[in-house]
């Protein structure tokens, strides 16, 4: 369970080479009947360049002859993608292939509220029946960009505890501001059967296999992690990424981790006393799905190492929900949680998940976070928070969001010094599709030992171009635009 829920090790006067530095301005290929994944693999690794791309925009699988001699790397992958309306750049030693935008958006922003004018944080919005979509920020602010042949559909606004809201949206639109109301449950007008605990919990493992995709799918993920030492940012680096995830009845097939583009924020306060690096946050978070690993969950004999407890009932989607709290039922010397399992009221499915490292269980964690340090430096965890959710997709439950936050006190003994580091982590999936026949080569995989920032070459103020994306708040955003100017 740990393994897959690990967001952050502490690297202390730690770096890594991930790549060659010898970048060749020119290269020879001689190649016949050669893939497309695997030509482009080819040249990244003769050129010695990052080669950045979404696989949905390439045909991977398709066969190539290539022979050439002395040609330069975009010079030879453009004449060869020539025909799929893409353009290929080569910017600070990264190639990026991209999709020439031909396609209209329109982008829609704005901030969601309750009734009071309170913000909504995580607030999910998505076209209804397209598989595309947003969240607000923690402070309810949010932005998505639509595709133009979507004008005149609705835009629907979901929150826990509250009534969805659908809008519609025109091309011509900008801002939408919304004050979600909340919804009060009165149940002697509700029809619904009251149910153990333990019977939710069956109820959800039997239909499982039925509220999830069967089929393997490709989503396009947004990925951001912060930093903060003394709640001053000390790092920021985001990231889009394509993720292959496996039916769910195949638990032991693994998420797929490509890279495929990211920036990060090198003006922003200097680490003070120790040199604080997450390591594989992409990588393991792609892999926090309670749904699909059942993770809190009784094994197959029926066996858990929590107790559950029916805290009541809320509302989601217009849906009821059970609320089911658990907790540690024995005794370990393993990493164990407690927190908080909801699920629709009438398929089972779980919606969401919240859940935090138990106090025990934080005593604990200092062997399993901190994976380097220096003599005089110790790191002392406190505090590490998760939190999962779905969305509904015609019949089916599909992963949303995932966010994290770890804080953990450092203590330098040589300088007497003392500081707080949190960080945070937040993933967005966005979009999906069927994969079909998609997959990626080892060479491009995501790893659990990389460093977000040390995969990122420079800061493009114009990086996400038609990504959908979590907007930062507020101090972020200040941030971002002292990057972008210095």
């Amino acid at each position: 369970m740990w393994k897959k829920l690990r967001i952050l090790s502490l690297l202390t006067f730690f770096s890594v080479c991930l790549f060659a530095q010898t970048k060749h301005a020119t290269i020879s290929v001689d190649y016949e009947n050669i893939s497309v994944a695997d030509l482009i693999d080819s040249v990244r690794k003769i050129a010695g360049l990052r080669v950045a791309y979404d696989v949905r925009i390439i045909p991977v699988d398709s066969v190539v002859t290539v022979k050439t001699e002395s040609e330069s790397p975009v010079g030879i992958l453009s004449s060869v993608l020539k025909n799929n309306n893409v353009e290929i750049l080569n910017e600070h030693g990264q190639v990026i292939i991209r999709k020439k935008e031909e396609q209209e958006y329109f982008k829609i922003h704005g901030k969601v509220s309750d009734e009071s004018g309170n913000p909504l944080p995580w607030v999910n919005i998505s076209l209804k029946n397209v598989p595309l979509g947003t969240i607000t920020n923690r402070t309810g602010e949010y932005e998505i960009l639509i595709p133009g042949k979507y004008s005149g559909d609705s835009l629907f606004y979901s929150s826990l505890g509250y009534k969805t809201t659908g809008v519609p949206v025109r091309i011509e639109d900008t801002v939408i501001n919304i004050n979600l109301q909340h919804t009060s449950i009165k149940l002697p007008e509700v029809v619904i059967k009251y149910k153990k605990a333990d019977d939710i919990i069956k109820k959800f493992i039997e239909n499982r296999d039925e509220n999830y995709f069967e089929k393997k799918v490709l989503f396009t993920a947004f990925f951001r992690e912060t930093i903060k030492q003394d709640n001053k940012y000390v790092n920021v680096s985001e990231a889009v990424l394509n993720i292959l995830k496996y039916p769910y009845d195949t638990p032991e097939k693994m998420e797929y981790v490509k890279f495929v583009k990211g920036r990060k924020y090198n003006n922003v306060n200097q680490m003070k006393y120790v040199n604080l690096r997450l390591e594989g946050g992409p990588y393991y978070f792609s892999r926090i799905d309670v749904a699909r690993y059942l993770d809190f969950f009784p094994d197959k004999n029926g066996f858990s190492a929590y107790r559950y407890k029916l805290k009541g009932l809320d509302y989601e989607y217009n849906r009821l929900v059970y609320v089911v709290e658990f907790e540690p039922d024995i005794n370990t010397q393993e990493i164990m949680y407690s927190g908080v399992l909801r699920f629709d009221s009438k398929s089972f499915a779980l919606v969401s998940a919240s859940f935090e490292l138990s106090k025990n269980s934080l005593r604990k964690s200092r062997k399993y976070i901190v994976r380097k340090e220096s003599g005089h430096i110790k790191a002392f965890p406190f505090y590490a928070g998760y939190s999962v959710s779905y969305r509904p997709f015609n019949d089916k439950w599909v992963l949303k969001k995932v966010i994290g936050e770890l804080k953990i006190r450092i203590a330098d003994k040589k300088s007497k010094k003392t500081s707080v580091f949190s960080a945070l982590s937040e993933m967005l999936f966005s979009d999906f599709s069927d994969a079909g026949k998609i997959r990626f080569k080892t060479s491009e995989l995501y790893r659990f030992n990389y460093i977000l920032s040390e995969q990122i070459n420079s800061y493009d103020s114009d990086f996400w171009e038609s990504y959908n994306v979590i907007k930062p708040d507020e101090d972020l955003e200040n941030v971002f635009k002292k990057g972008a100017s210095e």
